[in-house]
């Protein structure tokens, strides 16, 4: 994990100006402790949110995924979702970050997002190919946790579920690239929550 590198940093930092101030500025020797507590209490409180937004990733494909759902679907449905709540929130459920790509928005490092839910038996994740093309279906293997989501984000899961029940993959990417967010964000770039308020699911 990327904060834990940073503590074993800061830790050897802080030992570094303990050694050198031991003999040189002695009176520092106590802000500096302070300010080490400080980067620990602030690293751990990341820590902790970022394994709450991970179980949320997880349980929001879960979700989505329940009977088995197309990669393309399941990713333009999970950007559905965060934009919509963020639009009537300020925040989104997950805390992830979209960007553009041909087939639409997509979660910034699905593919390593999707790879660790199959490494750790969350999801099946599972390629079908046809003469034609290669498509990739997604079947979650773990019981929905809703007690992970408020009774608004809830809603938004159904509402997003509900809406494109009967959208194919091409049908949901057509569908969003007629979005705001789409159109005005260049290729690969990330998607800004602004676009949030232009999202209406009638």
């Amino acid at each position: 994990c990327h904060y834990i590198k940073f503590l074993i940093t800061v830790t050897y930092i802080y030992q570094w100006f303990c050694h050198f101030l031991k003999g040189v500025f002695p009176g520092l020797k106590f802000f500096f402790q302070l300010l080490y507590f400080f980067f620990v209490f602030i690293i751990f409180t990341c820590i902790i949110k970022y394994d709450e937004y991970k179980e949320k990733v997880y349980n929001m494909i879960i979700f989505l995924a329940d009977n088995t759902i197309l990669k393309t679907k399941l990713l333009k449905e999970m950007f559905y979702a965060d934009f919509l709540f963020y639009k009537e929130n300020c925040k989104s459920i997950t805390g992830l970050e979209y960007c553009k790509l041909p087939f639409g928005p997509v979660p910034d490092g699905f593919e390593v997002i999707l790879s660790k839910g199959y490494q750790e038996d969350i999801i099946d994740y599972e390629s079908v190919i046809t003469p034609s093309k290669e498509y990739y279906e997604i079947t979650s293997k773990k019981k929905f946790n809703k007690d992970l989501f408020t009774n608004e984000e809830l809603e938004v899961l159904d509402k997003v579920k509900k809406y494109f029940k009967n959208y194919n993959a091409k049908e949901i990417v057509d569908y969003s690239h007629k979005e705001k967010a789409f159109i005005d964000t260049n290729k690969c770039e990330k998607l800004s929550y602004d676009y949030s308020f232009d999202i209406d699911l009638k």
